[in-house]
């Protein structure tokens, strides 16, 4: 078995295993698909196997499109995610990275190999581009990036239709600042980048109900605007009815509707598949994530400032999935950390915490208000910001008359928070 099999396989919170290569050769194929083979043996019933494929519209039967035995690994695997990106490449032509065409004759090959309830339709969150006039190009530039690029610097946006995909051509001067993305700098020129926008994976999502596969998977998370949600969510739900709500929320739990309200909104998700988990309690890299994508809302008006003299670095967030939500929130000062350069993003946090995220988001400073909690002194840390909330309405307590300030919060109760949080700002 080659090392760069072994090499592939991440486990993800003990929930299962995903399968991810890349640059396998085909006598890699039979190897390849032993081995999740004896994953599925060695793992329990409960757990999942998915397994990532390369793309292959074109019907390859040589390389690296063709080193991946769809059928074969289809037998094992609960579902096969078909990487449907990567059209154009670093270092190839000039073009989109996933034209409608490449994923609709991607997403055929695979339902002529596996049954359509194990396929997953894998969309990018990136773009690429390329600098006019050179030979080579093709880097990757994240969705969030882009919005950026196109806010700061003169451009010309073109959707292709037959394609179904957005090019903007962009001019970055001289005397401007340059722009930088991934660890790179652009230098002065004219840029052709070709990426996603909300109505090109609006065409791929459609895909789904077109093909009545299993869902969408991407490339990658944290890559992507949080407006994209929103429109996954939208596109995904047009057709279905009330049952794709998550299962463990029932329509009389107390939660339902706020749960119902922002999951639309595109601001929180499901926990485990389709189960939002309403009783567990919210972790701090959650809180951030819910919050960046409030800040990032174009339909609400924060006036929040952005400090650019704030470079905070955690320590423990390098690799976490929520590092970009919280070193925004932190260079917004909404969020802070702790001692010794330490985040800790997976630790649950606290109803006075959040209080006092949610009152520095909305910039409440001092407080006219009494406190009528039972367990609320003017000495606690976070009184002001307990007040303030209460006062608006955007925070409650308990029937006993306590607010319980350093219990951890739940997912249902942070929903409920963030849905009187838009009431109020809306």
């Amino acid at each position: 078995m080659s090392t760069q099999i072994a090499d592939a396989i991440r486990t993800h919170n003990l929930d299962g295993v995903n399968v991810d290569i890349e640059n396998v050769t085909a006598p890699d194929r039979e190897n390849y698909t032993k081995l999740v083979r004896l994953l599925r043996e060695k793992l329990p019933n409960d757990k999942s196997i998915v397994v990532s494929v390369a793309a292959n519209p074109y019907g390859f039967t040589e390389g690296w499109h063709a080193s991946y035995d769809y059928t074969a690994l289809a037998k094992y695997a609960d579902y096969i995610m078909i990487m449907a990106y990567d059209e154009s490449y670093e270092g190839g032509p000039v073009g989109p990275v996933a034209s409608i065409g490449f994923v609709e004759e991607s997403l055929k090959y695979a339902l002529e190999k596996i049954s359509k309830d194990k396929v997953v339709l894998g969309i990018p969150f990136y773009g690429r581009y390329w600098k006019v006039g050179e030979s080579s190009g093709g880097k990757a530039v994240s969705l969030k990036q882009m919005s950026e690029i196109l806010e700061k610097y003169e451009n010309k946006v073109a959707y292709d239709n037959a394609k179904e995909s957005p090019m903007a051509r962009v001019i970055i001067k001289e005397s401007e600042q340059k722009p930088k993305i991934n660890g790179g700098t652009l230098i002065a020129g004219t840029y052709e980048f070709w990426y996603e926008n909300e109505e090109s994976l609006k065409t791929k999502i459609e895909l789904v109900e077109k093909y009545d596969i299993k869902g969408i998977g991407s490339w990658k998370l944290g890559l992507e605007e949080s407006r994209i949600w929103g429109i996954i969510g939208n596109t995904l739900a047009e057709d279905n009815d009330e049952s794709s709500f998550f299962k463990d929320v029932a329509e009389g739990h107390w939660a339902y509707q706020p749960i119902k309200n922002i999951k639309e909104k595109g601001l929180i998700y499901g926990k485990y598949d389709d189960c939002f988990a309403p009783e567990e309690f919210l972790t701090r890299g959650e809180l951030a994530t819910i919050v960046a994508r409030i800040v990032e809302d174009e339909n609400i008006n924060l006036n929040v400032n952005y400090n650019n003299s704030i470079n905070k670095k955690y320590e423990d967030i390098a690799q976490h999935w929520a590092k970009e939500s919280i070193e925004k929130l932190t260079f917004y000062e909404i969020v802070e950390g702790y001692e010794n350069n330490m985040f800790k993003p997976d630790d649950n946090i606290s109803r006075a915490e959040v209080a006092k995220i949610i009152n520095k988001l909305l910039g409440m400073n001092g407080t006219t208000g009494v406190c009528n909690y039972i367990d609320v002194s003017k000495s606690h840390w976070s009184y002001e910001n307990i007040v303030n909330l209460s006062d608006y309405g955007l925070i409650n307590g308990y029937e006993d008359g306590s607010f319980r300030p350093d219990s951890y919060i739940t997912r249902a109760e942070m929903a409920q928070i963030i849905n009187e949080l838009y009431k109020y700002l809306e």
